[in-house]
C-alpha cells in the first residue's frame, strides 16, 4: 500500500537552471536569408506545438513551414506529427509575440534538453512538460490573430493539414481517424489534470492510499458476479479515500461529489459510434464494506487505459501521484 505523495513532490521533476548561460549549438548552419527584414517580418508565420513521441514534453516555436522545421530538428524522428499543432498568424512579428507570451506563461514547466555530451541542443530550451500542452492549446485558441484583437486563431495538425495543402488532397479516412484520436487525447489529458488536481486537494484533508495491481487466481467457472467483483477489488489496482464520509466543508464538497460520480471518470475513445465514445477509468466505485467512511476506486486494467487516446501520458500523470 502506498500513500499519495506529499505536496512538495506533486510537480514534475524539472532540471534546475544553471547560473551560466547555456550555449545552443546547432548541427547544421542556418540558411542565410537574403530578403529584406521588413519583407520577412510581414510574411505569414506559424506558432507550433510539437509533441514528443516517447517523452512527456512538447516544443513551442515559430516557423513559416513547421513541417520543414520538424525535419531540421535533431529529434525529428521522435516528433509525433499527428499530435502536433500549428496556428497561422498574419505576420512573423505577431507569431513571435505569441510565442514569447507562451514561453513566459509556461516558464514554470520549461525543460532543458541536452545531447549525449551534456550540451544544450539547438532549441533545447523551448521544450516544456506535457502537462502544459492543454494550457498552451487553450491560450492559442483564445489569442486574437492581430494586435488589435481582430480574428480568431484556428489550430491545425502539422502533418496532415500541411501535407494535404501541398498535395491538394482531401483528408482520407485514416487522417480523419487520427484527427479524432488527437482531439480525444487533448480532452483526455486536460480531464486527467482535473482528476489529479482533485485528488491532490482532497489529500490535504484526508488520507488517500493506493495499491498496485496484484496477480491472483482467476474465479472458477460458475462463480457469481459478486465473487468476481470481490476478486477484482482484491487483485486489481485500488485507490482508497479514507475518511471521506466526514468531508462536508463547502470548499471540499464539490470535489467529494466529483470523485463519487462515475461520469467524472469517463474518457474519450476517439471512436465514431455513440455507444463507444466514452470509456471509464474505473471498474467500479463503492464504499468499503468494512469501513463505510472509506471510498474505494477500483482502477481499470492498464492495457485498457493505455489504449485510450493519450493513454500513456495519462498513466504517467496518474503514477506521478503515488510514492514509490
Amino acid at each position: 500500500m502506498h500513500r499519495m505523495m506529499s505536496k512538495s513532490r506533486f510537480s514534475w521533476q524539472l532540471p534546475r537552471k544553471t547560473n551560466g548561460a547555456a550555449v545552443c549549438k546547432r548541427r547544421h548552419p542556418g540558411v542565410v536569408e537574403h530578403r529584406p527584414l521588413t519583407e520577412r517580418q510581414a510574411e505569414q508565420c506559424h506558432v507550433y506545438l510539437l509533441v514528443h513521441k516517447d517523452e512527456p514534453r512538447f516544443k513551442i516555436g515559430v516557423s513559416s513551414k513547421p513541417l520543414q522545421r520538424v525535419q531540421s530538428l535533431p529529434e525529428s524522428g521522435q516528433i509525433h506529427l499527428e499530435n502536433s499543432l500549428q496556428a497561422l498568424f498574419p505576420s512573423r512579428v505577431r507569431a513571435h509575440q505569441v510565442e514569447r507570451a507562451l514561453h513566459r506563461l509556461l516558464d514554470g514547466l520549461r525543460l532543458t534538453v541536452l545531447d549525449d555530451d551534456g550540451r544544450t541542443l539547438g532549441g533545447g530550451t523551448e521544450w516544456f512538460a506535457i502537462e502544459g500542452l492543454s494550457y498552451a492549446v487553450n491560450i492559442l485558441q483564445n489569442t486574437p490573430l492581430s494586435e488589435n484583437g481582430d480574428g480568431v486563431v484556428t489550430l491545425t495538425r502539422v502533418s496532415t493539414e500541411e501535407q494535404a495543402l501541398e498535395e491538394g488532397q482531401r483528408p482520407c479516412p485514416r487522417q480523419r481517424r487520427m484527427r479524432r484520436e488527437f482531439d480525444a487525447a487533448q480532452v483526455n489529458l486536460a480531464h486527467m489534470n482535473q482528476i489529479v488536481k482533485a485528488l491532490r486537494r482532497l489529500n490535504d484533508d484526508m488520507n488517500i492510499t493506493w495499491r498496485k495491481a496484484e496477480r491472483g487466481s482467476k474465479p472458477k467457472e460458475g462463480a457469481s458476479e459478486k465473487v468476481k467483483s470481490l476478486l477484482a477489488v482484491v487483485h486489481g489496482e485500488l485507490v482508497c479515500l479514507h475518511g471521506i464520509k466526514d468531508i462536508w466543508e463547502p470548499e471540499i464538497l464539490p470535489l467529494r461529489y466529483q470523485v463519487c460520480d462515475s461520469a467524472f471518470w469517463m474518457f474519450e475513445t476517439g471512436k465514431v459510434q455513440a455507444d463507444q465514445r466514452k470509456r471509464s477509468w474505473l471498474k467500479r466505485i463503492q464504499f468499503d464494506w468494512k469501513d463505510k467512511s472509506t471510498l474505494l476506486l477500483c482502477v481499470e486494467d492498464r492495457s485498457v487505459l493505455q489504449a485510450l487516446p493519450g493513454g500513456r501520458a495519462m498513466l504517467r500523470l496518474w503514477d506521478s501521484l503515488w510514492a514509490s
